[in-house]
């Protein structure tokens, strides 16, 4: 990857993570997190270590698996929008 391009990307996945802190702090996505991390502590709460560390290691590839995807998708979203611009330019 060219300089440019790793600039574009890297500027891409900050703007990203701003958006998804944005979101967490969203009352709807709020309320989903603390209803997940309740549910999280009654689990470690009932379940001895080995299968709390399973549960933990489960989350923490879901938040990973999400996470990946929702970058993926956004980023997609951004090649759609230039491309989409790029058009709408040339046509005029």
């Amino acid at each position: 990857m060219s300089l440019e391009q790793d600039w574009i990307k890297e500027t891409v996945i900050r703007r990203f993570d701003e958006l998804a802190g944005m979101a967490e702090r969203l009352e709807d996505v709020a309320r989903l997190i603390d209803q997940a991390e309740a549910i999280e502590k009654q689990l470690k709460d009932v379940l001895d270590r080995t299968n709390q560390r399973c549960i933990t290691d489960l989350l923490d590839l879901s938040t990973q698996h999400c996470a990946m995807q929702k970058e993926w998708l956004y980023i997609k979203g951004v090649q759609d929008g230039m491309k989409l611009l790029h058009f709408i330019m040339i046509s005029r």
